[in-house]
């Protein structure tokens, strides 16, 4: 028995839990051994469920699909390319200063180190005169070393970036050409109507979730360029900008801005005390624009688990690095639509959604 959507809900033999976690991990397995083909595929699958809406656009209007796929494409590297002229000035600067204000942090931290050192003496004066303290103290400065290593691989990223453009020109201009053949390879009418329904839905879903996150990140990055711009921050449109690709990792993001931007404070401000307001108005910016809340309420447009959204993260990270946890979410949402249409595995969608709060009808 099916619902409108095409659900099954009949329980199906093959598809008992049992099955279904051993089909998990021989998926994850092959998405972990096969991540330098996966990894620029999926990009690619995904960015062109983003850019579909323009092409088919053009295409309306009768411009060809390869002339529709290469104009958009070419838009999109150009801003992309825009994007990076306007912050390579700025890193190259902040690269040649790199030693300087690795020794500026140094002192900073230097600095919170003899107030620490001065605290506690003072407290063991007092332990000392109230008859508090009969041992000695034990020395031991605190060992402050953060050494900075650049990773560099730029050639495999290359490489990488090379791929995922010319997969992407071809899923763009191909159409709807790669899904038709799909749909002839499915048996009866009724599933051919399911899976054309899930992957309209896929795209659908995921298109909003990119777009809403697009306009939300260069928000917020225009709002943290801005407030490090009035705080005298050099090279603010750099951080802003870092800022902005950071939070396409939701949750992570918010970790890995505040730590960015500690560092650029201890390397720029006078006192510890000053160099606090650098990742204090960029978290304010955040709170405001909703950082807080964007999770959630993407988590619950999509209809996914706020703690599905949290394990994707660290599941695709583990898998994929960095690529993973941005694609990770989209992923999942894929999975959850995909289950809903697929006999049987229903429940695995149910496990996915978000629980609907008191009083959703």
């Amino acid at each position: 028995m099916s619902d409108d959507q095409g659900t099954v809900r009949a329980p199906h033999p093959g598809a008992s839990p049992v099955n279904v976690a051993i089909l998990a991990i021989a998926v994850l397995f092959a998405l972990g051994w096969s991540a330098p083909v996966a990894v620029p595929l999926t990009l690619a699958v995904l960015l062109s469920i983003l850019l579909s809406p323009p092409v088919l656009w053009l295409s309306a209007r009768r411009v060809p699909p390869p002339v529709a796929a290469a104009f958009v494409v070419a838009v999109a590297l150009a801003a992309v390319a825009a994007v990076l002229v306007a912050v390579w000035g700025p890193a190259l600067e902040w690269l040649r200063s790199a030693p300087g204000l690795l020794g500026g942090i140094e002192q900073q931290l230097l600095s919170i180190e003899g107030e620490v050192r001065e605290l506690r003496e003072a407290t063991r004066r007092i332990e000392r005169a109230a008859g508090l303290d009969d041992t000695a103290a034990s020395g031991g400065g605190l060992s402050l070393q953060a050494p900075l290593s650049a990773l560099s691989e730029a050639p495999m990223l290359a490489a990488q970036a090379g791929s995922v453009i010319v997969l992407l020109y071809l899923l763009l201009a191909a159409g709807d050409e790669f899904l038709r053949k799909v749909v002839r390879l499915v048996p009866s009418f009724e599933d051919k109507r399911r899976a054309v329904s899930a992957w309209r839905e896929i795209e659908r879903q995921v298109a909003r979730y990119l777009a809403t996150l697009l306009g939300l990140n260069a928000l917020l990055g225009a709002a943290t360029s801005l407030a490090l711009w009035l705080l005298g921050v050099p090279n603010p449109l750099l951080w802003g900008v870092l800022v902005g690709l950071l939070h396409f990792a939701p949750y992570a993001g918010a970790v890995a801005s505040v730590a960015v931007l500690s560092l650029v404070g201890l390397s720029v401000a006078a006192s510890w005390w000053d160099a606090l307001l650098v990742p204090a108005a960029y978290w304010a910016i955040a709170v405001l624009v909703g950082q807080l809340l964007a999770p959630i309420v993407l988590a619950r447009r999509l209809s996914l688990s706020p703690v599905v959204v949290f394990l994707s993260l660290l599941l695709f990270g583990w898998l994929w690095g960095v690529a993973g946890m941005l694609m990770a979410v989209p992923i999942a949402v894929s999975v959850r639509i995909g289950c809903e249409r697929i006999e049987g595995l229903a429940w695995v969608a149910r496990l996915l959604e978000i629980e609907p709060a008191p009083g959703d009808p």
